[in-house]
C-alpha cells in the first residue's frame, strides 16, 4: 500500500510542478481549482494519465485511485495550513511552492 501512495504522491507532485512552472500558478491555487479553463483542461488530462498509470501499475480501479487521490490532497492541504500558520504570511513562496 505504501508503494502505491508514494508512487501517486511522486507523480502528482511532478504534475503540480509542471502546471506551476508552465502557467506560473501557485500549487495552492491549483489544488483549490483556482485556474483558468485552459489550465484546468491540462490539469485534468495530466491527472487522467496519473490515474491510468495507477491502474496499470497497481491494478487499481477508478474508485480506489480516487481514494488515494483524496487522501493525498487532504494531506497536502493540512501540511500547507500547518506551514502557513508557522510563517508570517501565506504568500511566502516557501509555503506555496
Amino acid at each position: 500500500m505504501t508503494d502505491m501512495i508514494e508512487d501517486y504522491k511522486y507523480l502528482f507532485a511532478l504534475h503540480l510542478e509542471d502546471i506551476s512552472k508552465r502557467y506560473g500558478l501557485l500549487y495552492y491555487d491549483v489544488l483549490r481549482g483556482k485556474m483558468p479553463a485552459e489550465v484546468q483542461e491540462v490539469y485534468a488530462e495530466g491527472l487522467a494519465r496519473v490515474f491510468e498509470y495507477m491502474n496499470l501499475r497497481h491494478g487499481l480501479e477508478m474508485e480506489e485511485v480516487m481514494a488515494v487521490h483524496e487522501t493525498i490532497i487532504e494531506t497536502v492541504l493540512v501540511e500547507f495550513v500547518i506551514a502557513a500558520l508557522h510563517n508570517a504570511t501565506v504568500d511566502n513562496p516557501q509555503v506555496l511552492h
